[in-house]
């Protein structure tokens, strides 16, 4: 990503949100793909290398979900980061976000304040790899002999 525009790819079933995310994001810089279903939102994350993907669970054709699961099967290399958006704030749909790899998950309604805060989060950490827990992978410094 380094010295490119980061790519965002947007998987919203409601049209209406589907067009404020993409008009908001585009303000921001980056480089907005759209999808309307699962088949579609893999495809294009796939062929342009999205660096982050914003999944509705809801989406037609299988939900948020099922395009993390079609993605692990087709990529090899590094996986883009996924952030769910949807209405479902129950514990349980919240946790199996984050099983399936989810790097945030966002109820709706939220602000757009708080949606761009959290794009602008992990793509930063995408372009800094050290700001990704890189301490945690790190070697850990010897003790005292």
């Amino acid at each position: 990503m380094h010295g490119e525009r980061p790519c965002v790819l947007i998987a919203e079933g409601d049209p209406e949100l589907l067009n404020a995310l993409l008009e908001l994001l585009e303000r921001d810089g980056y480089r907005v793909l759209v999808a309307r279903d699962v088949t579609e939102a893999v495809e294009l994350a796939v062929t342009h290398h999205a660096d982050l993907l914003l999944l509705d669970l809801a989406l037609p054709g299988g939900g948020g979900y099922r395009v993390v699961e079609a993605l692990r099967a087709r990529l090899s290399e590094r996986e883009p980061g996924v952030i769910f958006l949807t209405s479902m704030a129950q514990p349980e749909r919240i946790r199996q976000g984050f099983a399936v790899g989810a790097v945030d998950y966002i109820t709706k309604p939220f602000s757009p304040a708080q949606l761009r805060t959290r794009v602008r989060t992990w793509l930063l950490r995408l372009d800094r790899p050290d700001a990704a827990g890189g301490a945690a992978t790190a070697e850990p410094e010897p003790g005292p002999p």
